[in-house]
């Protein structure tokens, strides 16, 4: 069930478990770029790849800020 899955590689980042960011990563930034690109869309910016990998960066380190 990707329900299962997904909290599994929620779980293995916050344990610090090997690799289990990378993972992670590949699996959610694809929608997330894509939520970076509607949300600049949206918001009348510029929505260039630039834009979107450096909106998608900040989200990515929101996410570990403080750990």
């Amino acid at each position: 069930m990707a329900g299962d899955a997904d909290l599994r590689f929620l779980q293995d980042c916050l344990a610090g478990k090997t690799g289990a960011w990378e993972a992670f990563v590949r699996r959610f930034a694809p929608y997330l770029a894509g939520a970076c690109l509607r949300t600049l869309k949206r918001c009348g910016r510029r929505s260039g790849p630039d834009e979107v990998e450096d909106m998608l960066q900040t989200v990515f380190l929101s996410f570990l800020k403080d750990d």
